[in-house]
């Protein structure tokens, strides 16, 4: 079943900055559901900021873990493997 929007990409940056702004838009006493809403979405959106900084953090602390591991690894095979003749 076709969409009647059109697909569309936004960054999570864009995300944040829109509901920031519908939210100064909303008035809470004439829209308190769409105003509570909005609030929520803009705590996921925070929510979903801090996993990619710690999908970043963690990344950049396995990173030279691995690197140290494969060059092991390339030690390893080096002292253990015979050079085919």
């Amino acid at each position: 079943m076709p969409s009647d929007f059109p697909s569309q990409t936004i960054t999570l940056y864009q995300a944040k900055q829109a509901l920031e702004e519908n939210l100064n838009l909303l008035s809470p006493a004439t829209h308190k559901a769409v105003h509570n809403l909005t609030i929520a979405l803009m705590g996921i959106a925070r929510g979903l900021e801090r996993l990619q900084n710690d999908h970043e953090l963690l990344h950049n602390k396995i990173q030279p873990i691995l690197k140290y591991l494969e060059e092991e690894n390339n030690d390893w095979r080096d002292r253990y493997t015979t050079p085919e003749s």
